[in-house]
Formats: structure tokens, sequence, C-alpha cells
């Protein structure tokens, strides 16, 4: 194979070593890699894929892995964040005082006491506002039919993980608080099967317009011409 230089294996990184012994397609190859970035720290490009939801899990699993290795009695470098090539340095080039972690220590924060709550539904929970909203709205009469125009204020960023408006699957949709709207107005709530990775129906594309966002923390509802 004149002209072709191979790297030694020995330099390959281990998922692409793997992927090569395992003669992978090229797709297969990718999607492999997506999994791996997926165990070392939570992806928000991950969104709207079946790795999203898993992302605690995986990091739950790799906690318990963490303590079966400490308690088998194997050795490691006791200073992770160390500034030298520590793990904050390695992965965001940040180093460590006594003084500046104790400034940063939960600034920004959202956890004000320790807890666990649960989803009901399986959309991103930044639309649960705007869900719970809308599904007032549909109770009170109003179906999207009859509304001209819905606005969903936000406080700033407030909309930040809802990436998607104009979302071409149920999987995407899950991050898009129009789609979730509209189902809500068009059937009085959303589905499962509403959120899965099928193709979305394209009467969502004719009712699109009537959707908006705005940074001010209310939403609005223009039904025939009258604010509601």
């Amino acid at each position: 194979m004149a002209g072709i230089q191979l790297a030694p294996l020995e330099r390959l990184p281990p998922q692409l070593l793997l992927a090569f012994t395992k003669s992978f397609l090229k797709i297969n190859s990718s999607l492999f890699l997506s999994f791996a970035a997926s165990q070392a720290s939570g992806m928000m490009f991950q969104e709207g894929s079946d790795v999203k939801p898993s992302q605690a899990g995986l990091a739950v699993r790799n906690a318990v892995a963490a303590y079966q290795l400490t308690e088998s009695g194997l050795t490691a470098n006791t200073d992770p964040f160390n500034n030298h090539n520590g793990w904050l340095k390695t992965i965001a080039g940040i180093e460590i005082t006594a003084s500046n972690w104790g400034k940063s220590w939960l600034s920004p924060a959202q956890i004000e006491t320790p807890g666990i709550w649960f989803k009901q539904n399986s959309f991103c929970s930044a639309a649960i506002s705007g869900y719970d909203a809308t599904r007032q709205a549909y109770e009170a009469g109003i179906r999207i039919s009859n509304v001209t125009k819905l606005i969903f204020h936000y406080p700033e960023n407030g909309d930040k993980a809802l990436t998607k408006t104009h979302p071409l699957t149920g999987q995407e949709g899950k991050f898009s608080i129009e789609y979730i709207a509209w189902r809500v107005l068009e059937n009085g709530d959303i589905s499962t099967q509403d959120l899965d990775n099928r193709r979305i129906d394209s009467k969502f594309e004719t009712v699109l317009p009537k959707f908006s966002r705005n940074t001010i923390y209310q939403m609005r509802i223009k039904v025939l011409g009258q604010l509601n």
C-alpha cells in the first residue's frame, strides 16, 4: 500500500480502535462515538434522541462503577482537579483555587433543597408551564381553530432548552413549545405517540405562524381578535 501511512494502532483513541476492529460502517462509527461522548458528560446535542433521557442513568451507572472500583482496592491518582492536567484544566482550561472555588460554588445554582421529582410527560421540562396553560385554555373551550395568535412569554433564557421552533418529528417536538401547544389545543393533551420519531403531520405547518415567543413571564392567547 505504497503512499499510504497508517498510524500505529496504539495511537488510535480506544473508541476508534474498536470501531476499526469491528469493521463498522461509517454511520455506525459515528453513532458509536456519539454514545461514547455522552458517557463522559451530558450533551445538549443529544436532544430529541434516545440517548438524551438515558444520560442521567449513564451518570448514575458510572458513579456505581466508580464506587465498586474504589472498593476493589485498585489505585488511582487522588488529585483529579489539579491545575496541571486535572479534569477542569483539561476540559475547560480552568484553574481552581480555594478563593475562586468558594466564590463560584452554587453560583449560579438552581437547587434550593435536595430532592427528586418525576415528569408526567416525556417532553422538555421547560415546556411544562406552557403545556399547563394550554390545557387550561382547552378546558375553557379554546381550540387551535379559533386561535389567531398565541404568544409564550419567558424570562430571559427561560426557553433556552426549547431549541426547536419548527420541529420535523415528534421526537424533535419534545423540545418545541409550539408543537406541544398545538397538540394540546387540537386534542386536549399530548400522547406518547405524538412524541415518537415519526414525521409531524403537515397540519402543523399551517398553524405554526400563530405561535411566537417573548421574554416576559406570562402567556397570552388571542382568540378571534379578542385578547383573553
